[in-house]
C-alpha cells in the first residue's frame, strides 16, 4: 500500500505551484463563462438606432393587432352606442323620418332629479301655448316617481294625437359618466336620438320659456344651414379646457377669437353635413369621459379677470365647449350657424314676462304668478 505524504513534508515551492494552478484554472473558467455570456448577449451585430426603431415598431404593431382582435370579438360600448344612434353605413337623414303627421322640428328638453315639478310643467304648458303645431318631447333623466307620474299626465304618448311625450332616458346604453349631470353628456345623445328618429330637433333646456310665437323664420334658416345656435361674448378658449382641443385634433390658439355657443338652446336638422361633421364628433366626445370632461376640468372657480381674455379661465363648459369646437372646425364663418340677437325664448331668472297655456302671466325673474289678486 503506497504511503501518503503529509502536507508538511511537501516542499514549499511545490505547494506554491499547485496553488497557482488552482487560481489560474478558476480565472480561466471565469473568463470562459464571461465570454460565453457576452457572445450570447451580443452575438449579433451591435444594435443601431434603426434596429431599435424597427423592433419598437414591430412590438407596437403586435399590440395594435391584439387590440384590433379584441375589438372584433368584444365591441366597445362606443361602437354599439354609435350604431344605435344612427351612425351606420346608410343613415336616415332629413327629410326622412319615422314619424308621420308631425311639424318639424319637435321641441325637445329633459328633466333631471332635483328639478322642481312646476318648472317642468310650466315648460310644457308654455311650449304648448307658443308652438301649438310642434310636438313636445321631454326626457326623464331620473325624476321622482310622483313627479314623473304627474308630468306624464300632461305628456302621454299613449294618447292618440298627443302633443307631448315623456320618455325615460336609458342610461344602460351609454358609459357610466353620462349619468354625471354636470357633464351634460346627455344633451348631444338625446338630440341625436331624436334626429335619428324624427330628422330634426329644437332643443331648449327645461328652465327656458318661449316669449314669442314668431320662431318660423329662424326654423327656416336652420333648415337651410342644418343648424342654428346663439353665440356668447366669451372666447371659446376662455371656457374650454385646453385638453379638449387635442381630442378634435386642433389647438386652443385657433379659438382665441372664436365665440362660444350654448348647447342650452339650438335647432338641428339631420342633413348629411350635420350628421357627419357636427353630430358624430359631438356624440363621440360625449361618449368619452376624457373628452367631455378632461382631467382637471371644472365648472366653477372661473377667473374672468385674466388678461388677455382668451386665456383659459379655469372653467369648462363640457358639451357646449365640444359643440362650439366642432362648429368652428366645420364652418369658417360663425354667421353660418349663429342667429342674430333676436331670440324667441328667455331663461327663468331673467327679467321678463311670459305666458303659459292657461294664459297665466308669469314673471321670469321669479317664476311666480304676477296676476293681480
Amino acid at each position: 500500500m503506497p504511503r501518503v505524504v503529509p502536507s508538511s513534508e511537501i516542499p514549499v515551492w511545490l505547494r506554491l505551484i499547485e496553488t497557482m494552478k488552482t487560481k489560474s484554472f478558476i480565472v480561466l473558467l471565469v473568463c470562459i463563462l464571461g465570454t460565453s455570456m457576452l457572445l450570447i448577449a451580443f452575438g449579433n451585430q451591435r444594435p443601431t438606432i434603426q434596429t431599435i426603431v424597427h423592433e419598437t415598431n414591430k412590438q407596437l404593431s403586435r399590440l395594435n393587432l391584439r387590440k384590433e382582435n379584441l375589438l372584433v370579438f368584444q365591441p366597445s360600448i362606443d361602437t354599439v352606442a354609435l350604431e344605435s344612434l344612427g351612425f351606420v353605413k346608410n343613415p336616415r337623414l332629413y327629410p326622412e323620418h319615422k314619424w308621420t303627421n308631425i311639424t318639424l322640428p319637435p321641441i325637445v328638453s329633459a328633466v333631471k332629479q332635483g328639478d322642481e315639478l312646476n318648472i317642468a310643467t310650466g315648460f310644457v304648458k308654455n311650449a304648448r301655448f307658443h308652438a301649438q303645431k310642434h310636438t313636445i318631447i321631454v326626457y326623464d333623466l331620473g325624476m321622482r316617481k310622483y313627479d314623473a307620474e304627474t308630468l306624464s299626465s300632461l305628456c302621454n304618448c299613449s294618447i292618440p294625437q298627443a302633443y307631448c311625450c315623456l320618455r325615460p332616458f336609458d342610461y344602460s346604453r351609454y358609459p357610466a359618466h353620462v349619468s354625471t349631470m354636470k357633464f351634460k353628456a346627455y344633451r348631444p345623445l338625446i338630440i341625436q336620438e331624436v334626429l335619428n328618429e324624427i330628422g330634426a330637433a329644437l332643443w331648449l333646456d327645461i328652465d327656458y320659456r318661449f316669449v314669442s310665437k314668431n320662431m318660423e323664420p329662424l326654423v327656416e334658416r336652420a333648415k337651410t344651414q342644418g343648424v342654428l345656435t346663439w353665440s356668447a361674448v366669451e372666447p371659446t378658449s376662455m371656457l374650454t379646457h385646453p385638453k379638449m382641443f387635442s381630442f378634435f385634433r386642433t389647438v386652443a390658439q385657433k379659438f382665441y377669437f372664436h365665440h362660444m355657443v350654448g348647447a342650452e338652446h339650438a335647432i338641428f336638422f339631420n342633413t348629411k353635413l350635420i350628421h357627419e361633421k357636427i353630430m358624430l364628433p359631438w356624440v363621440q366626445c360625449a361618449l368619452k369621459s376624457e373628452c367631455i370632461s378632461p382631467i382637471g376640468a371644472q365648472e366653477k372657480g372661473c377667473s374672468f379677470d385674466k388678461k388677455p381674455l382668451f386665456r383659459y379661465s379655469g372653467c369648462h363648459r363640457y358639451d357646449s365647449s365640444a359643440l362650439t369646437i366642432v362648429l368652428g372646425l366645420t364652418f369658417p364663418d360663425s354667421s353660418n350657424y349663429t342667429a342674430s340677437d333676436y331670440t324667441f325664448f328667455r331663461r327663468l331668472g331673467e327679467d321678463w314676462d311670459y305666458v303659459d297655456a292657461d294664459s297665466t302671466k308669469f314673471n321670469g325673474s321669479h317664476g311666480t304668478d304676477i296676476r293681480r289678486r
